[in-house]
């Protein structure tokens, strides 16, 4: 074996949902059982030893079973989709590198499934180890908070990485919601230190809200689309629990000052008084002196996807963090890739080596009552340098399309494999 013969492990076990973690427990061996008690007590510990008594000791469990199983069937071959490249056994030729994709919301683990075909094949010959995260998969498990979610995916990731010591490298992809879940996830493992052990590479999303989903009523677009987004409005913060509610930005986030990465909650932030800053989540993840900034800006690199059109879910603005879509201003061309053609070949000329953006007014929220609120939103997040892609499809489900999902029931060409092909160069360069 020569010393450039590398490993790309793809890993593809069953979810744990919270409800089945005791009995998918039970399934294991009497020592596997016990590797994974002593993971759970190692999670309890670091709980109580951060004194935070906002995560739910029952998320624990579910997070580390699911990772374990996922983790150990890729390791003995029982997960039907361990992929390796020029050597057999992982064992001795370890990955170094952990990719980490994370769904959105309402998804699961089978979303990414073409996206992981088409990475695999892009990275062959690469030491990377792809694991597809499966703790928020349960049903309704992407309702109940982007800190939930978060916090569950954080203790996902840290059991991997305890039960894979050679991973010392980490990427993070998300789509929709799942961007945002690993923002969270981000910040936790910077205020735990996990980056000690681990150096972050790229962090990439896809059709992520990062300014949140937030549509102005204003009658100045006209009546149908006011009609449009005060009923989006409704159904986002009806139906989609308190992650609907933070991503229209009208929850209430607990923390204090410099600790935002913990989430105290409406009675112990009652008894603490004028020590606890309230805010939406997703301003507090902006804030630039949080942890969820600081862990950012320790990636080396930062990658955004958006879709220009057709996105009613997450539009071009909140993906590409920016204050407005150039496109409906002809002010940049459509033309497409010859690589790539569904992403633009300015955007891919212009995306490395950008500076962050200039301080400018949030224009897509003009008629909003948090357009402020949003512009230093907007403001923070381009503190740091991003490279942006931007994405064009000529269907109403774009959205799932930037990720390939069901790539195999579209025509050649419409499924959006290149978007994932482009992905995985950013690990080569």
């Amino acid at each position: 074996m020569t010393a450039n013969s590398l490993t790309v492990t793809v890993s593809d076990g069953a979810p744990v949902p919270e409800t089945t973690a005791r009995s998918q427990l039970h399934e294991l061996s009497e020592h596997e059982q016990l590797e994974v008690h002593e993971l759970i007590e190692q999670e309890r510990n670091k709980v109580a030893d951060a004194g935070d008594s906002s995560v739910d000791l029952s998320d624990i469990e579910a997070s580390v079973v699911s990772s374990y199983t996922y983790v150990h069937r890729a390791k003995s071959g029982l997960c039907g989709r361990d992929v390796s490249f020029d050597d057999p056994k992982l064992d001795s030729n370890p990955p170094d590198h952990l990719i980490v994709l994370v769904h959105g919301l309402m998804g699961g683990r089978g979303d990414w499934s073409n996206f992981v075909n088409e990475i695999v094949s892009s990275l062959k010959g690469h030491r990377f180890y792809i694991y597809t995260a499966c703790c928020n998969e349960v049903l309704l498990g992407t309702y109940d908070g982007i800190d939930r979610g978060g916090e569950r995916l954080f203790m996902e990731i840290d059991t991997v990485l305890t039960m894979l010591p050679s991973l010392n490298k980490i990427s993070i992809i998300g789509h929709s919601l799942g961007g945002l879940y690993a923002r969270f996830c981000i910040g936790r493992m910077y205020v735990c230190g996990l980056f000690s052990r681990v150096v972050p590479y790229n962090f990439i999303t896809l059709a992520t809200p990062h300014l949140g989903v937030r549509r102005p009523r204003s009658l100045a677009k006209g009546f149908g689309a006011a009609l449009f987004n005060s009923t989006f409005s409704m159904v986002g913060s009806s139906f989609f629990g308190k992650t609907g509610k933070q991503l229209l930005l009208k929850d209430r986030y607990y923390f204090v000052e410099g600790r935002q990465g913990r989430n105290l909650g409406h009675k112990t932030a009652s008894k603490l008084g004028d020590a606890v800053v309230q805010m939406p989540i997703l301003r507090a993840m902006a804030a630039e002196h949080s942890p969820f900034h600081a862990g950012l800006e320790l990636f080396r690199r930062r990658a955004l996807y958006a879709n220009i059109y057709h996105d009613f879910q997450v539009p071009y603005f909140t993906a590409a963090i920016v204050p407005s879509n150039p496109y409906r201003k002809n002010e940049r061309s459509l033309k497409p890739s010859c690589a790539y053609p569904h992403i633009t070949a300015a955007s891919i000329e212009t995306a490395f080596g950008q500076s962050p953006a200039a301080i400018v007014p949030a224009t897509f929220a003009v008629g909003d009552k948090l357009q402020d609120v949003l512009t230093e939103m907007l403001s923070n997040l381009n503190q740091l340098a991003w490279c942006r892609f931007d994405v064009l499809f000529k269907t109403l489900v774009c959205h799932e399309q930037i990720i390939a999902k069901n790539a195999c029931l579209r025509s050649k060409g419409e499924g959006g494999q290149d978007v994932a092909q482009h992905c995985a160069t950013i690990f080569l360069i």
